[in-house]
């Protein structure tokens, strides 16, 4: 006898949890480009699955000591923020039921979705985002 499990939205969910890793690795101080590209890693390694030892090589390479990390400064006329940073926190408010207010936010800045939101509207976008109970 053979069982089959599908799991609808299981692509969107490792995709989730690509981005939120590329977040974390952006914070412990991963450059912007370095945190898009290991996300990019891990939605390349979906179609072929990777080997433990491939998978640990790599995140050594890419994400270094704290000891080694500088000090983070939150830059005050640019982003400080990155778009999936923001994707994320705005799914985590529309998970917590909070869709309307969410599209009440979106509308706010004259948008009709989140994809129109220009990088110069990052922070003013998280401060309101933060007001509905975001977190970045």
């Amino acid at each position: 006898m053979e069982v089959t499990i599908k799991i609808e939205g299981l692509d969107q969910l490792t995709e989730a949890i690509a981005m939120l890793g590329g977040a974390m690795a952006y914070f412990k101080g991963v450059s912007a480009e370095e945190a898009a590209s290991l996300v990019e890693d891990v939605k390349a390694s979906r179609a072929k699955p990777a080997k433990k030892e491939e998978v640990a090589a790599r995140k050594k390479e890419s994400i270094p000591n704290a000891e080694e990390l500088p000090q983070a400064t939150v830059p005050t006329g640019q982003a400080a923020y990155s778009f999936e940073q923001i994707q994320l926190a705005c799914a985590k408010v529309a998970q917590a039921g909070k869709r309307a207010e969410l599209q009440g936010l979106i509308n706010g800045f004259g948008l009709n979705s989140l994809l129109e939101l220009k990088e110069e509207q990052y922070n003013d976008f998280v401060l309101k985002l933060r007001g509905i109970g975001g977190t970045i």
